[in-house]
Formats: structure tokens, C-alpha cells, sequence
């Protein structure tokens, strides 16, 4: 061989030497650069499950505060449709009288119609008068089922804003 390609040779290999000297070093900053990452990656994970635990805490509490507001407020409207239950009840029941006191006279005026046509008269008017109430009471009937479709589409309204609240929560604690 030659002397030159020799020489040449020697430098190649002298640096690359140099090179992998320089190496270990290298080598160990980079292993310190991992174990930093590590140690932050390690940390940063610790903070987003505490993050998240209290999130989720909240959540709950928060579900728990809206169930608890949700059940007085159903049972503050159970007690009050079954007052109005109640009240219309009442309101049958006293109709269901004034119908036997009414057929009642009506039975007497039967046997008594040619010497009570005057009664007879009167009898009709408190038979309009009750038409009147029966009227009446079915508009009331027909308020109460309005009322109670109302109820029904604000109880609706209600969870369907509960829900987008919890969808809206759980979205910003991701």
C-alpha cells in the first residue's frame, strides 16, 4: 500500500475515533434529557388525574345537588296534581249530589205534575244551572290537562337543560 492512502487512512480513522470518544458523553445527556422527560411526563399525568378526580368530584356533587333539586321540586308537584286530584274529586262528588237531589225532584215532580207545573219550571232552571256547572267543570277538566301537558313539557325542558349542562361540563373537563 501506499504511504499517502496510508496516512489518509489513519486520519479517517483517527477522527472517526475522535467522533466515538465524543459519544458516552452524548450518550449521557441524552439518558439525562429522558429521565427529565420522565419526571415531568411522570408529574404532568399525576396533576391531569388529580385534575380529573376533582372534576368528576364536582360532576357528581353537581348531579347529586340537581337529583336532590329535581326530587323536591317533583315532589312539590306530585303534592299539588294530587291536590287538584282531590279538588276535582270533591267537585265530582258534590256534582254526584246535586244530580241525586236534582233527580230526586225530578221524581216528585213526576208525581206531582199537574199541581206542581210552576215547580216543574223552576226544576228545569236549576237542570240549566247544573248544565252550567257541568260545562264549567269541564272547562276546568280541560285546564288541568293543559296545566298537566305544561308540567309535563317543563319537566322536559328541565332534564333536557340539566343534560346539556352536564354535557357542556364534561366537555371542558377534558
Amino acid at each position: 500500500m501506499q504511504p499517502e492512502f496510508l496516512e489518509k487512512r489513519v486520519e479517517i480513522l483517527e477522527r472517526t475515533v475522535d467522533g466515538l470518544s465524543e459519544l458516552p458523553a452524548r450518550v449521557g445527556a441524552v439518558e439525562g434529557q429522558i429521565l427529565q422527560l420522565r419526571t415531568e411526563m411522570r408529574d404532568e399525568f399525576s396533576a391531569t388525574r388529580s385534575e380529573a378526580s376533582q372534576s368528576i368530584t364536582e360532576v357528581r356533587a353537581d348531579v347529586t345537588a340537581l337529583k336532590q333539586d329535581l326530587r323536591a321540586e317533583m315532589k312539590i308537584l306530585h303534592e299539588d296534581a294530587l291536590m287538584r286530584i282531590g279538588l276535582v274529586a270533591d267537585v265530582v262528588e258534590d256534582t254526584r249530589q246535586q244530580v241525586r237531589v236534582v233527580q230526586g225532584d225530578l221524581t216528585a215532580f213526576r208525581g206531582e205534575m199537574s199541581a206542581f207545573q210552576l215547580r216543574t219550571e223552576a226544576s228545569q232552571s236549576r237542570t240549566e244551572a247544573f248544565q252550567s256547572r257541568m260545562e264549567a267543570f269541564r272547562s276546568q277538566m280541560e285546564e288541568f290537562r293543559s296545566q298537566m301537558e305544561e308540567f309535563q313539557r317543563e319537566v322536559t325542558s328541565q332534564l333536557a337543560v340539566i343534560s346539556a349542562r352536564l354535557t357542556r361540563r364534561r366537555r371542558k373537563s377534558r
